[in-house]
């Protein structure tokens, strides 16, 4: 669900503080963040969106002025 869903359902207090709490909680510790009260920040902070890195054939158009990118979905697109 995008983060405006989960900052709506905080805001309403359909998620509780109870909620997060177990959430939070069942994170294995690695992948958990510092604090409730951080998580609470991530889901009502908009993140841009990330950029797409280039394949391999819109690095090699780049560089030769071919367009690989066409020629790799004439070939294998299909």
């Amino acid at each position: 669900m995008p983060r405006a869903w989960h900052a709506g359902k905080l805001q309403s207090r359909e998620i509780s503080d109870a909620d997060l709490e177990a959430a939070f909680d069942a994170v294995p510790l690695k992948l958990r963040p510092k604090t409730i009260a951080y998580l609470r920040e991530a889901a009502v902070t908009e993140r841009p969106l990330s950029r797409a890195v280039p394949t391999a054939a819109e690095l090699a158009r780049d560089v030769t002025s071919i367009d690989w990118p066409g020629i790799v979905s004439d070939r294998i697109g299909h």
